[in-house]
C-alpha cells in the first residue's frame, strides 16, 4: 500500500462535513483529469458516523447497475481501492490517503466475479491474492457484499475503527469519518474499428473524407483552421456533428461544409464501435491531416436595380459582399465608364480590407450620384498581397465578366419590364423569397395578400404572401407535403399587373397603363445555399432487458421546417457473428409518429445494437444519428423522462425532474413494483457531491433556485433498482443554463 499524508489550509468558517465534502470534490476532479480508459468508481463519505455520499443502496446500484452492465461491453482490467481517513481526530485538517491497487488479470476477474454475483450465486467468505494484498469477501449479515484487504474479516466489529481502513461496508455504519473510492477499469470486449486508408478531397468551401475501416462503425471528423483553436477531447470532434456510418464494404465518406477557400485545415477523425466504445484521443492525433481549400474566395457585386431615374441619387445601390476575409489585405476601386463625368458617381469608391476584418462586416454598400441618360457600365478592380485569393462575381445587369452595367432613362419613361429572377426557400425553410431584378408596382395589391392573386406554385391558394420592398416577396407556404419544395417551379400567373415601378416624382408617367407586365417564365424554386441540415435526436434507453420492446423516439428532432420528414431510413449492425436480417427488415416498416415498439423478439440477448436513423426535411437536406442499445439476458426495470432530452433552466427557478419507471415481462405485461431510486448530477464528466435532491419522493429529482451556475452544462443520472437487479442510467443534459 502507499500512504501520504496531506495538510490542506485550515478554514475555520467551513463544518467539517463541508471541509470534507471540498476534499472529496477535488479528488473526483483529479481522477477524472487523470482518466484514460472506461473506469466505474463507487464513492463513500462518512463524518462523524454520517453518511453523506455512497449508501447501501447506492452500493447496490453500482454493483448491479455499473458492473453488471459494464461486463457485456468490457472486461475488467484492474481495481483500485483508496481510502482518505483523519486518523480518529474529528476536528483535524490533515488527510492520510491510503491507496491499493490490483492488477493481475485472473485475481480481478475472481474479485469482480464476486462483486456481481447475486446473494443466491455467493454467499460466505472468500480469500483472492493479488499485487501481495489479500482481498477479502464476505456476504454480511445484512446478505451485502463487503470486503476488505490485508485483513481477516469485512464483517467483524473492527471494521467501525480507524485505524482498519482498507475496508468497504456501505450497509454498515461506521463511527469515523472517511472517504472511501473504489475503481474497476475496463478495456472494452471488441475494439473499435481501425483506419485501413482515407482519401481526402477538397474544393472551394468543402472537404470530404473518404475512409476504409477494418469492420464495421463510424467515423467522426472535424476541420480545424490553422492557426485557430484545437481540439481537447473527442467530444469536440463528435459535437460537429460530421460523420457517417460504414456500408456494405465498410465505406464511409464525411463531407464537412462551409469551409474558406484558399484555407489550410486540420482534419480530425477518429472511429466509434459505439457511443463508449471509440479510438482514442492520442489515436487520433496520430492520424491527423493537413488540407488546403481551393481558390477562390468570392466577391459578388449586386446592383438594386437594371435601371435608374435621372436625376436621382441613388442610396445603397451597388452591394459588394465577402465569403471569406483576405489572409493579409486588398484594395477594391469602383470605377464607372462614364467619360462625361469629372467625379467618380460611386460613395464610396475606395474601399481596403484587412484580415482583421470581422465576418459581420464583410458585406458593404456603395451609393449612386445623379447621373445624365444613358448606358452605363462599371466594373470593381481589386488589388493588394491578398488580390489573388478572389474571383469578382457580377450578379446583376448585363452579366459582363469584366463589369456590370445599367440604364438610366426619364422619369416617365418606361424601363424594361421587371424579371421574376430568383425564388428561394429561407435557410430554415419557413418561407419563399421571391426576387425581381427591379422594383415593380407589388401588382397593386396590399402588403399582405393571398399568393395565388399573383403567383402559381403549389399550394399558393392557402399560402400567405407579403411584400418586404418594392422587388421582394416572401411567400409563407402552407404547411402540407404536397406543397412548394426545392425542384419545382413558380411563375407569374395570367391575372396579375406587375409591372416596373413608377418613379416620376409626381407619381404620374403618362404612358404607364401601356407598359408591359413581367414575363411569365416558369423560375425553379431553389434551396438556400445557407440551408441548415436538420438535428436528428435519438432517444432510447442504453439498456434494455430480455423482455423489453424497444422504441426509438425521433420526435425531438428538429429541423423539418414544420413539415413531416421526407425520407427516414432507420439501418442497424452488431457485434460480430450476430445477424441482424430480420431486425433489418423490420426497421424498414417503422413508423416514427407515434414511434413503433420493436419486439424483444427480434433481438438476441446479450449484444449491442447500434441504430442509424437518416432524416432529410423537405429541402432534401439530411442528417444522422447513431444510438447504441445493450440488450441484457436478464428482466430489469426500465426508466424514462418524460420530455426533451435537453432541458433549460435559469438561476433563480426551481429544477424539477420527474421520472417513470416499470418492470416488463415476457408475456406483454408490466407492473411498478419495489423500485428504488439513485440520482446523481455532474458538469463536465465529474460528479458534483454537494448537489443532492430536496424531494421526498424518490422518482423525483429537486434542486432549490441558484444551485447551477449559468452557462453551464449538467448531466443528471437516475439509477434505479428492483430488489438486487438494478437497471441502466438514464441521463439528462441541461445545457448552457441562462438567466
Amino acid at each position: 500500500s502507499n500512504t501520504v499524508t496531506i495538510r490542506p489550509t485550515a478554514n475555520p468558517s467551513k463544518s467539517l462535513p463541508d471541509i470534507w465534502k471540498e476534499e472529496l470534490q477535488s479528488v473526483l476532479t483529479a481522477d477524472y483529469k487523470n482518466k484514460t480508459v472506461q473506469q466505474s468508481t463507487f464513492v463513500q463519505l462518512d463524518v462523524a458516523s454520517i453518511n453523506f455520499y455512497g449508501s447501501c443502496s447506492a452500493w447496490d446500484t453500482f454493483r448491479y447497475s455499473d458492473l453488471t452492465i459494464a461486463k457485456y461491453s468490457y472486461k475488467p482490467k484492474s481495481l483500485s481501492f483508496r481510502v482518505i481517513v483523519d486518523s480518529g481526530n474529528f476536528n483535524t485538517d490533515n488527510f492520510t490517503s491510503t491507496l491499493v491497487d490490483c492488477g493481475d488479470s485472473l485475481a480481478v476477474t475472481q474479485i469482480f466475479r464476486q462483486l456481481t454475483a447475486s446473494s443466491v450465486e455467493f454467499f460466505g467468505s472468500t480469500s483472492i491474492v493479488c499485487n501481495n494484498h489479500r482481498w477479502m469477501l464476505s456476504t454480511c449479515s445484512n446478505s451485502d457484499v463487503s470486503f476488505c484487504v490485508d485483513c481477516t474479516n469485512p464483517c467483524d466489529s473492527f471494521r467501525l475503527q480507524p485505524t482498519s481502513t482498507l475496508q468497504l461496508s456501505p450497509c454498515t455504519r461506521v463511527s469515523y469519518s472517511a472517504i472511501k473510492l473504489f475503481t474497476v477499469f475496463f478495456v472494452p470486449l471488441h475494439l473499435p474499428p481501425d483506419i485501413v486508408w482515407m482519401k481526402i478531397n477538397a474544393s472551394t468551401g468543402t472537404i470530404s473524407i473518404e475512409s476504409k475501416l477494418s469492420s464495421q462503425g463510424s467515423v467522426y471528423c472535424a476541420a480545424y483552421q490553422l492557426g485557430g483553436s484545437l481540439p481537447v477531447s473527442l467530444n469536440d470532434i463528435s459535437s460537429q456533428k460530421h460523420f457517417s456510418t460504414t456500408n456494405k464494404i465498410n465505406v464511409t465518406i464525411v463531407s464537412i461544409q462551409g469551409l474558406k477557400a484558399m484555407s489550410t485545415y486540420s482534419i480530425y477523425c477518429y472511429t466509434a464501435l459505439s457511443e463508449s466504445i471509440t479510438s482514442s484521443f492520442a489515436d487520433m492525433l496520430r492520424n491527423v491531416r493537413t488540407v488546403n481549400t481551393t481558390c477562390c474566395k468570392k466577391i459578388t457585386v449586386d446592383q438594386a436595380a437594371t435601371s435608374v431615374i435621372t436625376g436621382k441619387n441613388v442610396v445603397d445601390f451597388i452591394s459588394i459582399a465577402f465569403d471569406a476575409v483576405p489572409s493579409n489585405a486588398i484594395k477594391l476601386l469602383l470605377v464607372c465608364n462614364v467619360s462625361t463625368l469629372s467625379t467618380n458617381p460611386f460613395f464610396p469608391s475606395f474601399l481596403h480590407f484587412t484580415k482583421d476584418y470581422k465576418y459581420s462586416d464583410l458585406q458593404i454598400f456603395s451609393s449612386l450620384q445623379s447621373l445624365p441618360v444613358g448606358a452605363v457600365s462599371y466594373v470593381l478592380h481589386i488589388s493588394g498581397p491578398s488580390a489573388h485569393e478572389y474571383t469578382i462575381v457580377y450578379s446583376g445587369g448585363f452579366n459582363g465578366l469584366s463589369g456590370n452595367g445599367f440604364s438610366v432613362i426619364s422619369a416617365d419613361q418606361e424601363p424594361s419590364p421587371p424579371i421574376l429572377s430568383e425564388v428561394v426557400f429561407s435557410k430554415d425553410g419557413s418561407y419563399l423569397t421571391i426576387s425581381f431584378d427591379s422594383p415593380t408596382n407589388q401588382g397593386a395589391k396590399p402588403r399582405v395578400f393571398r399568393c395565388d392573386e399573383l403567383f402559381n406554385f403549389a399550394c399558393a391558394n392557402v399560402s400567405q404572401c407579403q411584400w418586404m420592398d418594392s422587388s421582394t416577396v416572401h411567400a409563407y407556404v402552407y404547411g402540407a407535403p404536397y406543397c412548394a419544395y426545392p425542384g419545382q417551379y413558380l411563375h407569374v400567373n395570367t391575372k396579375s399587373t406587375i409591372k416596373a415601378l413608377c418613379q416620376a416624382t409626381n407619381k404620374i408617367c403618362p404612358t404607364y397603363a401601356k407598359w408591359s407586365n413581367v414575363s411569365r417564365t416558369p423560375v425553379l424554386i431553389q434551396d438556400s445555399p445557407f440551408s441548415v441540415a436538420p438535428t436528428v435526436i435519438v432517444y432510447a434507453p442504453s439498456v434494455v432487458g430480455a423482455c423489453d420492446n424497444l422504441t426509438l423516439d425521433v420526435s425531438s428532432s428538429y429541423g423539418n421546417g414544420g413539415l413531416p420528414w421526407r425520407f427516414v431510413k432507420f439501418s442497424v449492425f452488431s457485434s460480430a457473428g450476430n445477424n441482424v436480417t430480420i431486425l433489418q427488415k423490420y426497421l424498414e416498416n417503422v413508423i416514427i409518429s407515434p414511434p413503433t415498439a420493436i419486439p424483444h423478439t427480434t433481438f438476441a440477448k446479450g449484444y449491442s445494437y447500434t441504430f442509424i436513423v437518416r432524416l432529410c426535411n423537405f429541402l432534401l437536406k439530411c442528417s444522422e444519428a447513431t444510438k447504441t442499445v445493450l440488450v441484457l439476458d436478464d428482466i430489469i426495470p426500465m426508466v424514462s423522462i418524460p420530455g426533451d432530452i435537453q432541458k433549460f433552466t435559469s438561476r433563480n427557478s426551481v429544477l424539477s425532474i420527474e421520472s417513470l419507471a416499470s418492470v416488463s415481462s415476457c408475456d406483454g405485461g408490466s407492473t411498478l413494483q419495489q423500485l428504488g431510486y439513485q440520482w446523481s448530477i455532474s458538469q463536465n464528466g465529474v460528479q458534483i457531491v454537494s448537489l443532492t435532491s430536496i424531494s421526498k419522493i424518490t422518482s423525483k429529482f429537486i434542486l432549490p433556485p441558484y444551485s447551477l451556475m449559468a452557462n453551464k452544462y449538467y448531466s443528471i443520472t437516475m439509477l434505479k433498482s428492483q430488489s438486487l437487479r438494478l437497471i441502466q442510467r438514464s441521463p439528462l443534459l441541461l445545457p448552457r443554463q441562462y438567466l
